[in-house]
């Protein structure tokens, strides 16, 4: 007996999602799988004050909920850079709406998610890099799991022990094709605590994929549908369809799409590009491409964020008003931001 998951990027849209949101073709894929999660990206309300943080602060409609539960979505990954965007408020409403759909969500909290689909149990692990609203598992509060706390790595060994197929979802990463070799090393950890499939999102720049240990690593799979019109994103992703046998073997598809008019279709013409992004990964000139990638997200961001957030005047430096706090320790406690400064930095 086969188990059929799908894994769709990030889904939001300021305005809400049209009804006829997705193509009859990507209809017909969707009621063929048992499971099917997305990224939701943001939280469901604005009703509330928005968090102290770097960025902009972004919320959608509960009809967006609405209509992915009508399309067949039932599971939505929360652990992402958004979802706290409107605080303890925000989340909270947002759990509220997902209640009332009697769908699942994981990633608030560090509690894996665990689901029985005919004779499969599966536990879905989530976390996202320290951003603003990620707390560490010795802080208990209210938010969004950390994909570096040693508590994501004990819920692997945890739910592998007990027999379950486990799938992980980290929210990393930068905004550019190839991942990081931080991330890379990161994710290949986690088949080797005995994941067997590693799912990642947030770069709205789709990355590629590879095989390790005989297992498949997603590094991002981009957006599903994202509209906003404070951030600048790419209309196009890919999905992920998962077929699982009894005894854990798996077999995988990847199904290339694009949001053209607010309709979300299949777009095999990407499917050239996101290969070329998956044999980068393995190619012998990653690490230089890593570095080049590095130098160049330095050249283009994060000097002029350093130069905004201290003033160059000795003596004003001792000022507390000359020093953006929020802007420093957004791009230090941020592992993407502290990995490329530090790669770049370290070739300069």
């Amino acid at each position: 007996m086969t188990t059929k998951l799908l894994f769709l990027g990030d889904v939001y849209s300021e305005q809400g999602l049209p009804i006829n949101w997705l193509s009859n073709k990507l209809k017909q894929v969707f009621s063929t799988h048992d499971l099917i999660s997305c990224n939701l990206e943001g939280p469901t309300t604005s009703n509330s004050t928005p968090a102290s943080k770097i960025g902009p602060s972004i919320s959608q409609p509960p009809t967006v909920l609405k209509y992915c539960i009508s399309s067949g979505i039932n599971l939505f990954n929360l652990a992402n850079n958004h979802l706290m965007d409107y605080a303890e408020a925000g989340l909270r409403s947002t759990l509220k709406e997902i209640a009332r759909t009697k769908a699942h969500y994981v990633g608030v909290g560090y509690a894996p998610l665990t689901i029985k689909l005919k004779d499969l149990t599966i536990s879905y692990v989530s976390g996202c890099e320290h951003e603003f609203g990620v707390f560490p598992s010795i802080e208990p509060s209210i938010g969004v799991a950390w994909i570096n706390d040693p508590e994501i790595d004990l819920n692997i060994i945890q739910a592998k022990a007990r027999g379950h197929f486990v799938i992980v979802q980290p929210h990393a990463g930068e905004e550019s094709p190839l991942p990081l070799p931080e991330w890379r090393s990161r994710y290949r950890h986690f088949i080797d605590l005995g994941a067997d499939i590693v799912i990642g999102h947030h770069s709205h720049s789709p990355q590629g994929w590879e095989r390790y240990r005989h297992k498949t690593i997603y590094y991002s799979l981009g957006n599903f549908f994202f509209k906003n019109s404070s951030i600048s994103s790419s209309n196009s992703g890919y999905a992920v369809s998962l077929s699982i046998s009894q005894d854990h073997h798996y077999s995988v598809k990847v199904i290339p799409v694009s949001r053209n008019h607010d309709i979300v279709d299949f777009d095999p013409k990407l499917i050239a590009l996101f290969r070329d992004r998956s044999k980068a990964i393995v190619s012998k000139d990653y690490l230089a491409a890593s570095n080049a990638q590095a130098l160049s997200l330095w050249d283009h961001y994060y000097a002029r964020y350093f130069r905004s957030s201290m003033s160059y005047n000795p003596l004003a430096m001792l000022r507390k008003k000359d020093l953006n706090y929020l802007m420093i320790l957004h791009n230090i406690r941020i592992e993407s931001h502290r990995m490329t400064i530090i790669r770049a930095l370290e070739q300069l």
